[in-house]
Parts: C-alpha cells; sequence; structure tokens
C-alpha cells in the first residue's frame, strides 16, 4: 500500500511540473525536492544514488557537443539519471544555476513554454520513470556497480554544523531586521542543510548552503554563524 502511495505522489508531481510554467516553476522543484528527503522509500533510493555517482561527473557526461552544437543527454543507468536531474533541481532550486537558461538553451523551440515541455518529457518524465522503476522492480537499465563513492560528511562536521545552524536559526527568528519572506526562505533552507547532512553528502551539502548564503548574504545579524559554517564546510573540503 504504501509503495503504490508513493507512485501516487510521484504521478502528483509529474503533474504539477506539467500545470506550471516555466518563469513559475520554481515552487514545483522545491515541493519535488521536499518530498524525496521527507518520503522514507524515495529518500532511500535518492540516498543510494547521489552517494554512488558523482553529479559533477554525470553532469559533464551528459554535455555532447556535435557541430557546435551541445546536447545535454541523460545516461542509460536509471540511477545514473537519478543522481544526475536531483543534483540539477538543487542547483535551480538553490538559484547556482538559470533554469531558464538551461531549458531554453537544451531545448530551444519557438516559446519559452514550448522548451519547458521539451525538458519535461526529456529530462523530469524520465527521472520520475526511474524512481518508479526503482520503486516497482530495483532494476536498473544496465545492471549497475558504484562507480567512486563520495567523501562522506564525517560525524565531527555534522556536529560543528549542526551547533552552528541551530545558532543561525535562533538569530534569523529573533532578528527584526529580516524580512518575512527572507526568514521564511532562509528557515526552509536550513532545514534542507539539516536534510541534506543526513544525506551525509557533501555535494548537496553545498549546494543547499550556497542558497542559504545568497539568502542570508545582506544580513548583517547573521554574519559569525555564516562565516563559522562557511569555515567548518571549507575546513572539511565541501567548498573551496
Amino acid at each position: 500500500m504504501q509503495q503504490k502511495n508513493t507512485l501516487d505522489i510521484l504521478n502528483e508531481l509529474i503533474v504539477s511540473f506539467y500545470s506550471s510554467r516555466l518563469i513559475i516553476v520554481d515552487k514545483v522543484i522545491s515541493k519535488f525536492l521536499k518530498t524525496l528527503v521527507e518520503n522514507k522509500e524515495l529518500f532511500e533510493i535518492l540516498s543510494d544514488c547521489v552517494n554512488a555517482y558523482d553529479y559533477e561527473t554525470e553532469y559533464q557526461n551528459a554535455l555532447t557537443t556535435t557541430d557546435n552544437k551541445t546536447t545535454f543527454l541523460l545516461p542509460r543507468s536509471r540511477r545514473k539519471t537519478i543522481a544526475l536531474v536531483s543534483g540539477l533541481l538543487f542547483e535551480f532550486d538553490n538559484k547556482s544555476k538559470n533554469i531558464i537558461d538551461f531549458v531554453t538553451t537544451f531545448f530551444p523551440a519557438e516559446t519559452s513554454h514550448e522548451s519547458y515541455i521539451k525538458f519535461l518529457d526529456n529530462i523530469i518524465t524520465p527521472f520520475a520513470d526511474s524512481f518508479a522503476m526503482l520503486l516497482t522492480t530495483n532494476y536498473d537499465l544496465p545492471e549497475i556497480k558504484p562507480e567512486t563513492q563520495n567523501e562522506i560528511f564525517p560525524d565531527a562536521a555534522k556536529e560543528q554544523c549542526t551547533y552552528w545552524l541551530t545558532q543561525l536559526s535562533d538569530s534569523i527568528i529573533s532578528s527584526n531586521k529580516i524580512d518575512e519572506q527572507t526568514r521564511n526562505d532562509a528557515l526552509e533552507l536550513i532545514k534542507g542543510m539539516f536534510h541534506m547532512m543526513e544525506m551525509q553528502n557533501p555535494t548537496f551539502i553545498k549546494y543547499v548552503w550556497i542558497g542559504l548564503k545568497n539568502t542570508l548574504k545582506s544580513e548583517k545579524s547573521c554574519t559569525r554563524e555564516i562565516q563559522e559554517i562557511n569555515t567548518v564546510l571549507y575546513n572539511y573540503a565541501v567548498i573551496n
């Protein structure tokens, strides 16, 4: 029964993508990512995939240039697809990649909405289908063995970040100089940081941290906590 529920959730998320538009898809992406880390079955698959495959390597492998034209093609492996597209969505969510630029560059069409539909057909639907196939059969194409394990975010780093993220959350809540939208966005990203630290995947921790730091870049009341977290992530080679 739980599996059926999870498949229904996936289908609903896909419908919400197709019901949206490119310029307002941000909230749909955030909801999708939130579901991936909160749903136990999806989170287990996601964790296995992102720990087995390096997003940045798979991103470069997805780019193919012929006749001065670069295309973006998903890998055959469903697990690689999940590692790649989830990383891409995290970058869209924290604004380190611009989704409009990505979609219109790699899926050109006469209108931006037509580009968006091509993006959904070629990236988002296969991404969700990969989850559905692994949920129901656990079968991949081809059968895979992890190529390289990413470095695991160590417990000592997690402990230090937890302390400073808690301090940061307290500073955000108590400050009367932070506008409500920034406050809500920052607190959601802090929740995201805690989720990513549970996954122990340094790449995804970096993506969420970039988004959180950019959200609070103008808030002087948070400077100390941001510097401390930045130092921890730098010391453990999560960021350069």
